[in-house]
């Protein structure tokens, strides 16, 4: 991964997230968060600091592309099992509170 922008995409696609997900984590909107992963702007300081907290990546990596690449298969095969697991109690959840409502 040659640029920055190629960089970001693949740590969130890596981790399943949304566009929407990470914009709301670095409280931009989805358009602006766009911006960055299509290249039309440069990465401000803050910015880098918040992708760099959210994906737990190194630095050198994110900005130069220098380093080994973040997330071996087996982290993002674990990641999408987690993302599994998380949906099926949150379903369960939601069923238990529609049983209490009903009642």
């Amino acid at each position: 991964m040659k640029t920055f922008k190629q960089r970001l995409v693949y740590l969130r696609k890596t981790k399943h997230y949304s566009q929407q997900y990470v914009s709301d984590y670095t409280k931009l909107s989805q358009s602006n968060y766009c911006k960055y992963e299509k290249g039309r702007v440069e990465p401000s300081l803050s910015f880098i600091e918040k992708i760099i907290k959210l994906y737990d990546v190194d630095a050198n990596w994110l900005i130069k592309g220098i380093g080994d690449i973040p997330y071996s298969e087996e982290e993002t095969n674990n990641s999408n099992s987690d993302q599994r697991t998380l949906s099926t109690r949150i379903e369960k959840l939601e069923k238990k509170i529609e049983g209490l409502i009903k009642e």
